[in-house]
């Protein structure tokens, strides 16, 4: 018996196992009995669709078909997966369109356990081939790409959000892609002028943000018959950390400003104690694939020599990069400018070169000096000083946790200046210079060459150069060169005196008129033309002047002054005088009688007629000899006349009586 019951036992264990299995086997081929006709039966439902409609609701194509719902057929509780997409299979020839027919997929899967129970397909195609072969429909193609490798991502939801054809939405494959075709085109204006791109992404990526509406990427307008290829780039963040340390290796201690960079953008961070982490530049979190740059300033401007590498170090295994800066050695580097034995404020100093090939530069205080902290410390240092145009400059060295003291001097130069009035040299001139990129103001004294130097005057331009004496001045504008010296002549202003000669009236030519004084002391002398005038040019202007005329013994004079490039006119009339002739006939005075002057140092004629006393008046007569004296009375009866030779007028009033002598009567 008991052998019996174990025998009983192998058998029925082996017997149960298999009738389980029988059992199973059998549930589960029911099921997918039944899973088959209720795939064929969703299949069957959506044939009857019009063929717009053939599509999952707000999907690619769109459509009324439910994606996803739940069924209980005898017994079998399910879940109903349906998806729908375009086929691109145009016959030859014809318009590409990639939505020639669509592809229906219904699967069936366990409610239980999630087994796919069947998966059935067909394929639906439009009871008319669209208008003009729909050449008039447009097809977006969008990739979502990761920036951080370049590769495809799969998976990832692009919704179809705005557009005529909108909304629609679909899941990109192994390739990345997803295809919107058989897409209206969009009107010129109003909320379908653009179709617009947004994606659902998985946990951990973003976009970026030049690839979301209204990024050129992501917001398209489409014509009739345009195929729009574009990329979405998304990427999972970086991150970088950043740590300064002083010269020594230690850790650095204070506070700097950190600037991290790349072709995306810059931001800078305040660096209190390390490490730093940056996960966001300029509000954007950080791109991976991309090279970044660090710097750091320090205390009193101190610059740490700046990293740059590809972040992160292992995409998409680690997504973070480090950074560690080590700030330099440094001293303190003093500059003193002087110009011309001067401080020279306000000049521009330049520190360049040195071991991180720096640029620094400051401005001198009223002091000429100006002082750079924090430079590294090292070799190869030129330090310039420029102000007005010249400049200085010298190279030295930086030691650490010292000051270097550099002196600068700005180049000098020299003015000469020679000052000449009419052309002669002028002595005892008062000449000043002034300006220049200093605004200096120094003055000197012509000596007996009229010449006068001024040495050790800043280089640069803007000066001005004034002679001054007997309170006429001349100035010039002048530049002074490194170690050069500049010449300026100055001529003192000048005008002219036109003299005039009269004598009695009339143009005195042969007259000697002499031009005397003026500040130089000035002695020429000329002859007088036909015409009595005799003129003076180039004579220095001022007062002081005396112009003499002199002809045959007589002279005259006048003081003049002469204008700075004016003209002055001196007229000199030379000494006349009166002759009274009385004529008479023994002892009667003779009325009526002719009287004629010829002669004197003009040879001038005159004629009159005596009248009640036997007189007649000459007047303005020129001064001198011989002048001879006719008179006569002529009758029929009794003709008399007489003649006065070697008659002298003086100045003033002179008197003659000439006496008929002959009997004759001779014409006037």
């Amino acid at each position: 018996m008991l052998i019996a019951m174990v025998l009983f036992l192998v058998i029925a264990t082996a017997l149960g196992t298999v009738i389980t299995s029988s059992i199973s086997s059998h549930r589960l081929s029911r099921e997918k009995t039944i899973a088959d006709e209720v795939a064929l039966q969703e299949l069957e439902s959506i044939r009857r669709l019009p063929y717009e409609s053939v599509g999952v609701v707000s999907g690619n194509p769109p459509g009324t078909v439910v994606a996803s719902k739940t069924v209980s057929v005898r017994g079998l509780n399910a879940t109903i997966t349906t998806q729908i997409s375009y086929v691109n299979d145009p016959t030859p020839t014809s318009y590409a369109t990639s939505a020639n027919y669509k592809r229906v997929v219904v699967t069936v899967t366990r409610a239980r356990d999630g087994k796919q129970l069947t998966s059935q397909s067909t394929y639906v195609a439009p009871p008319a081939r669209a208008p003009y072969g729909g050449i008039n429909f447009a097809i977006v193609n969008a990739q979502v790409v990761d920036v951080g490798d370049s590769t495809p991502v799969s998976g990832v939801t692009v919704q179809l959000g705005t557009g005529p054809s909108a909304p629609r939405s679909d899941s990109t494959g192994q390739t990345g892609l997803v295809t919107f075709a058989a897409l209206t085109a969009n009107p010129e204006s109003g909320p379908d002028a653009y179709y617009d791109l947004t994606l659902d992404l998985p946990a951990g990526y973003v976009v970026l943000a030049e690839d979301t509406p209204p990024g050129a990427a992501a917001h398209a307008q489409l014509a009739p018959g345009q195929t729009f290829d574009t990329a979405l780039r998304v990427y999972r963040p970086a991150t970088i950390e950043i740590e300064l340390r002083a010269s020594d290796g230690s850790a650095y201690g204070g506070v700097a400003t950190v600037t991290v960079s790349s072709s995306r953008g810059s931001e800078a961070f305040e660096y209190t104690g390390g490490p730093l982490t940056v996960t966001t530049i300029g509000g954007e979190q950080v791109v991976p694939g991309l090279e970044y740059t660090v710097s750091a300033v320090g205390a009193g401007g101190v610059e740490a020599p700046p990293a740059t590498k590809y972040v992160p170090d292992d995409y998409p295994t680690d997504l973070s990069s480090s950074f560690t800066l080590t700030f330099p050695p440094v001293g303190v580097l003093a500059v003193s400018v002087t110009w011309a034995g001067a401080p020279a404020s306000g000049a521009t100093v330049t520190v360049t070169g040195g071991p991180d090939d720096v640029s620094l530069s400051g401005t001198t205080d009223a002091t000429g000096a100006v002082t750079f902290a924090n430079v590294t410390a090292g070799t190869g240092y030129t330090v310039t000083a420029t102000k007005g145009g010249a400049s200085a400059s010298t190279t030295t060295d930086v030691v650490e946790g010292e000051t270097t003291t550099v002196a600068l001097a700005l180049p000098t130069g020299g003015v000469a200046v020679s000052v000449t009035w009419a052309g002669s040299p002028v002595a005892g001139a008062t000449v000043t210079l002034s300006g220049g990129p200093e605004g200096i103001s120094a003055s000197g004294t012509t000596d007996g060459t009229g010449s006068v130097s001024f040495a050790n005057a800043p280089a640069g331009a803007g000066y001005t150069v004034t002679a001054s004496k007997s309170g006429q001045s001349a100035s010039a504008s002048a530049s002074v060169g490194d170690g050069q010296t500049t010449s300026v002549s100055l001529a003192l202003p000048t005008g002219t005196v036109i003299a005039t000669v009269t004598w009695a009236g009339l143009a005195v030519s042969g007259a000697t008129v002499t031009l005397t004084g003026g500040p130089m002391g000035t002695s020429v002398s000329g002859t007088t033309g036909a015409s009595g005038i005799l003129t003076f040019a180039n004579v220095p202007a001022g007062t002081g002047y005396t112009v003499a005329a002199t002809r045959s013994g007589q002279s005259a004079s006048a003081s003049t002054s002469v204008a700075a490039y004016g003209t002055s006119n001196v007229s000199l009339a030379l000494p006349t005088g009166s002759l009274t002739v009385r004529v008479r006939r023994g002892s009667s005075n003779q009325s009526g009688a002719t009287v004629k002057v010829t002669g004197g140092p003009m040879g001038i004629t005159l004629t009159g007629t005596t009248v009640s006393g036997g007189l007649v008046t000459f007047t303005d007569v020129p001064v001198g000899s011989p002048y001879t004296v006719k008179a006569w009375k002529c009758s029929v009866s009794n003709p008399k006349s007489a003649t006065d030779s070697a008659v002298t007028v003086d100045a003033g009033s002179n008197s003659l009586t000439i006496t008929f002598s002959t009997n004759t009567c001779p014409l006037p």
